[in-house]
């Protein structure tokens, strides 16, 4: 009964309070029905005894109940939500281009392959020379552990990670850019949101859900574009990532427009310069 009622406050819950704040409730909603259904599912194979499984699930579903006192009391705190789990996920983004800016496109994770492929070459040519020591005699050996060593120092060289060309560093300069720019204009609307964001009207509802919508965009194709900018690159894929980032970046600007919580003072034409200037930089 508990049950069909939390069910039925959800589904009596008004469109007009806005869709962001429907589907935070309706993800904490849902936690909490699947936590029942697999209590559920271990009374019915365990009967009521009190079993380590059957405790672990009664925890978990007064776990989800609790969390529901967090949900968001409004849309624009849902809103707010958004746009804040995806500044967390630009800004580390933005981090990792740095990073990767700063060893001029190797990447951690390419320096830790490279050093596994040098150990494990290595440590065949150690292989080798151990077997041949048993079957050869000691000139013979001494040849096969130079040869060795110098099969396992070409490899080594050949897959060792190389830095940015001239060409791949002017394409990196726009892209780290309109990631940058991705994450300062989220970091201000969300600032906005705080100080002038309402639920009073439900036109701002709408704005406050169109808004989140169009920043959750970004991200995903920010985390394409980073993850192809390591050396060696795709020139063309990551001009076509950059401009398509740059794209959403102007649809996003273009939503904000009319929304209240940026009206007055806010510089949107500012913001899309730069966006559209920082595209010109891409090469075609």
């Amino acid at each position: 009964q508990a049950t069909l009622q939390l069910a039925s406050v959800y589904f009596q819950l008004s469109p007009n309070q806005g869709r962001m704040l429907q589907r935070e409730i309706q993800c904490a909603v849902l936690r909490i029905l699947g936590g029942i259904e697999k209590l559920t599912l271990v009374v019915i194979e365990n009967g009521c005894s009190g079993s380590q499984a059957r405790l672990q699930g009664a925890g978990s579903v007064w776990e989800t109940c609790d969390a529901v006192t967090k949900v968001s009391k409004d849309n624009r705190s849902a809103a707010l939500g958004v746009f804040i789990s995806q500044l967390h996920l630009l800004k580390d983004a933005c981090s990792e281009v740095e990073e990767l800016k700063a060893n001029n496109g190797i990447s951690d994770e390419m320096d830790e392959m490279d050093d596994f492929f040098a150990m494990d070459t290595l440590a065949s040519a150690v292989a080798s020379v151990s077997v041949s020591e048993r079957t050869t005699s000691s000139a013979e050996n001494s040849d096969v552990a130079t040869s060795l060593e110098s099969e396992a120092a070409a490899v080594v060289d050949d897959r060792r990670p190389r830095e940015w060309t001239v060409e791949e560093t002017k394409l990196v300069g726009p892209c780290l850019t309109l990631i940058r720019l991705s994450a300062d204009i989220t970091e201000e609307v969300s600032r906005l949101i705080v100080s002038r964001g309402s639920v009073k009207e439900e036109q701002f509802v709408l704005e406050l859900d169109s808004s989140a919508a169009a920043v959750q965009r970004l991200s995903p194709l920010v985390d394409d574009l980073a993850s192809e900018l390591p050396a060696p690159m795709s020139q063309e894929k990551c001009a076509n990532l950059g401009k398509q980032l740059g794209s959403a970046l102007m649809d996003f600007l273009s939503t904000l427009r009319g929304c209240h919580f940026c009206a007055g003072g806010w510089c949107h034409d500012r913001h899309s310069a730069a966006v559209a200037e920082t595209m010109q930089l891409i090469p075609t």
